[in-house]
């Protein structure tokens, strides 16, 4: 499932996208990216996460960190698309 974005998300992926395409990145090129702090990047992405934008999964190398990437738009986008035909369930 993907569920909208507030304005500032949206930015926040668009900058993201924008930067690293679909290609995968760790916490800290997602704060220079975006230029935030680490406090709020730590809310950015989660909720990015959990509306179906960004994936993440567990760092190979050190299991206490993630790595991320974008969703392609275009899956994003399908999906919204069917949702919408499909209808409330």
């Amino acid at each position: 499932m993907v569920s909208s974005l507030p304005r500032n998300l949206l930015e926040k992926f668009a900058r993201l996208y924008a930067e690293r395409g679909t290609s995968e990145f760790r916490f800290q090129e997602a704060e220079e990216i975006l230029g935030e702090t680490e406090k709020y990047v730590g809310q950015i992405l989660p909720n990015l996460v959990r509306a179906g934008w960004l994936e993440k999964k567990v760092d190979p190398e050190d299991s206490r960190r993630k790595i991320y990437r974008v969703v392609d738009p275009n899956r994003i986008l399908q999906r919204l698309g069917q949702e919408l035909k499909d209808g409330p369930r």
